[in-house]
């Protein structure tokens, strides 16, 4: 897996054939198991193709007062949702095939899908990802 920094390359592309998921995760804490919300959309030819959101309860389960301010989710929002490890199989439907991630910070949602998946022992090879 490589990420391609979107400033710093040059990259020709059809503008009416993207493929890519991008992905979004915010975090409950510094650790990056701590996974409490993801956001993923699908693009196939430019057109965005399916969407997914989902809150997830964090694993260590304690959020930051600061990382709450920023995105307005706690422990009372995602008391009832699923781990990121239950929440998997629904996830990989728009992951398994991508060959390209995009995210804003790429390296921040990288890297926490990466720790999550190991923390639940999933196997799950990364695509290339490109930071915007």
């Amino acid at each position: 897996m490589r990420t391609v920094l979107g400033r710093k390359n040059k990259i020709a592309v059809d503008k009416n054939k993207l493929n890519f998921t991008a992905i979004d995760f915010e975090t409950a804490n510094y650790d990056k198991t701590s996974a409490c919300q993801i956001g993923i959309v699908v693009v196939e030819n430019s057109e965005i193709v399916k969407t997914y959101s989902s809150y997830i309860r964090p694993s260590p389960n304690f959020f930051i007062p600061f990382f709450t301010e920023l995105h307005n989710i706690d422990a009372k929002k995602v008391s009832g949702f699923p781990t990121f490890g239950d929440l998997w199989i629904e996830i990989s439907e728009y992951l398994t095939d991508s060959k390209m991630l995009v995210a804003h910070n790429a390296v921040f949602d990288i890297n926490v899908l990466s720790a999550c998946c190991e923390k639940y022992g999933i196997n799950y090879d990364l695509p290339d990802s490109f930071c915007t």
